[in-house]
């Protein structure tokens, strides 16, 4: 007999309520066997207990359905009779499932379901008023008892009839916001009362002309070209030319907050198309940079930035970064960023994940456009050591389901590329069992190794009696009833792989070669030979001296570098 293991997962919903003195509700389950989700119809039992073990079952039960299922999901309704059912005591679910499916030979499932507050809504669905609890006097009779009325800090009451007092509106009566523009529009000065000097009478100065009035507006005095703007000089405000004199340099000492140049530009326009920039830089030639930033402070603290890109909109980017020459032997960088030692990160990324299960963010997202299908062409390469706090794992698209799931195998290293799958089975009544392995077994792995670990009693003559062949394969020679831990080990043999190969040893590129990621452990010069000297400068690398130092490193070497190019 084939021996199963059958687990069910559950949700439970409430769907509807009946007059007739009865509830139904659905049951949404998961079944797997032998941990793969089933498909098929099989032959349920639902029973109804106050008690978690044992007990008498309540109401009509138990019920006897024939479930269909697929892919393990399968749902039911259940109606256990009178409302009584649901007075507050504790209900169990016990489910029983038929092995075989179509037979009449149910194997309970433990522990039983705990039947959550949900259902018990439907006894408050029908309860009278005598079932309820301090009900304040006067409700339950239906008559209200308070004909009292007394008016209350700016009302007034005429018979039963409220309405507002004269001046009985004050000002910590109006909540903020309240008073709009369209209440005040039509207001007289006669009605505002100390109003200030400077908004009744206007003396203006040069070179502005008028007092504000409507039959002398504030304006520019007679003169004035295009694009110019008031400037104050000084000792006078004065007409100047609108925009900036190139080169434009401006250095302030402050121990106060204070910028010392700002562009604003307000887009009210919401086309998606409508690109306009508040600052661009554009250089040409063999050197330069469109938009530099820099920040020298060596000692200080802070969130302080060279650069600072923040992006407050649903879409776009807080820094974009692009190198655009596509020839091959282009090495251009999108992004660069490096720390010059210490505890310092060259790049430091973080994703504030808001409180939502379903999202799937990421602190960074490596994405490479690979069309052509380049097996050396990777998303992401680094040197030293690669940690996280979560899984390492490869993604793919289903082999079974490609346009609607993913499917993922988590790492274990080794020369090959293997996928492990291991469990424990039980050996039948002739010391055998066939195990089954996932579905897409077949559809991404090849030569399987085998390892089999007796678990209970010595089996001497255990052994592998048929290899995986649809999906599973046969164990024998065991003793009967006791259990055997099983592993498979399998060489990754998906699409991908017999398309690109894999390779343990790779040569390294021309450029890198005679170049060491730890040159130091080979007895090489940590500098010189190191894979980062093709990012440092000729006369770095032809400097001893500077070598030499006994602060130096890649880090620091890379600092004083970009600091001196920037001089």
């Amino acid at each position: 007999m084939r021996r199963t293991h059958i687990a069910v997962a559950a949700l439970w919903s409430l769907i509807g309520v009946s007059v007739a003195y009865s509830q139904a509700f659905t049951y949404q389950g998961f079944l797997r066997v032998n941990g793969a989700p089933q498909t098929g119809t099989f032959n349920m039992r639902f029973t109804l207990f106050s008690v978690p073990n044992g007990g008498t079952p309540l109401g009509n039960g138990p019920i006897a359905l024939s479930v269909p299922v697929t892919s393990g999901l399968f749902t039911v309704s259940l109606n256990f009779g009178p409302l009584t059912l649901w007075g507050g005591a504790p209900r169990w679910l016990q489910i029983e499932v038929a092995d075989p499916p179509n037979s009449t030979n149910y194997v309970p499932l433990n522990p039983r379901v705990e039947i959550r507050p949900t259902p018990y809504s439907f006894f408050a669905y029908s309860a009278p008023w005598s079932g309820l609890i301090g009900v304040p006097a006067g409700f339950a009779d239906g008559i209200d008892n308070d004909t009292t009325y007394s008016a209350g800090a700016g009302l007034q009451l005429s018979g039963t009839t409220f309405s507002i007092a004269p001046n009985g509106v004050v000002t910590s009566m109006i909540a903020n916001n309240s008073v709009t523009n369209d209440k005040i529009v039509s207001v007289d000065w006669s009605k505002i009362t100390n109003a200030p000097a400077f908004l009744t009478s206007v003396s203006a100065q040069s070179p502005l002309a008028g007092d504000g009035t409507a039959a002398n507006p504030l304006r520019l005095i007679n003169g004035t070209a295009n694009e110019q703007i008031i400037k104050w000089t000084g000792s006078s405000w004065a007409l100047q030319p609108d925009g900036l004199v190139l080169p434009y340099s401006r250095y302030y000492v402050s121990n106060a907050p204070q910028n010392s140049f700002i562009v604003y530009h307000n887009n009210t326009s919401n086309l998606p198309d409508n690109r306009h920039n508040a600052v661009v830089g554009v250089t040409y030639g063999n050197a330069g940079r469109g938009v530099e930033g820099l920040h020298f402070g060596v000692n200080a603290t802070g969130s302080i930035c060279g650069v600072l890109g923040q992006n407050e909109a649903k879409e776009g980017y807080g820094i974009f970064g692009l190198a655009r020459n596509t020839a091959l032997d282009a090495t251009a960088l999108g992004a660069f960023g490096a720390s010059a030692g210490g505890r310092g990160t060259g790049v430091y990324a973080i994703y504030s994940a808001p409180d939502d299960p379903n999202l799937q963010g990421a602190a960074i997202r490596v994405w490479v456009v690979n069309a052509a299908g380049r097996p050396n062409v990777y998303g992401i390469v680094g040197n030293g050591n690669f940690s996280m706090s979560g899984t390492k794992a490869f993604q793919i698209d289903h082999p079974l389901y490609p346009e609607t799931h993913y499917l993922n195998h988590f790492c274990a290293e080794g020369p090959d590329p293997y996928n492990i799958y291991s469990g424990v089975v039980v050996l039948d009544a002739n010391g055998e069992a066939w195990v089954e392995l996932p579905d897409y077994y077949e559809a991404i792995n090849r030569d399987p190794r085998y390892h089999l670990t007796p678990i209970g009693a010595a089996m001497p003559n255990l052994h592998i009696a048929e290899e995986v062949q649809g999906n599973r394969f046969k164990i024998a020679g065991g003793v009967p009833g006791k259990k055997v831990s099983w592993e498979v080990k399998a060489i990754r043999n998906d699409r991908w792989i017999q398309q690109f190969g894999y390779r343990t040893v790779a040569e390294k590129p021309d450029n890198l070669k005679g170049k060491f990621v730890m040159p130091q452990l080979y007895g090489r010069d940590p500098v010189l030979d190191s894979v980062f000297s093709i990012c440092l400068p000729k006369d770095v690398l032809a400097d001893p001296a500077r070598r030499n130092r006994p602060d130096f490193g890649i880090g620091s070497a890379l600092a004083d570098a970009l600091r001196e190019s920037l001089r």
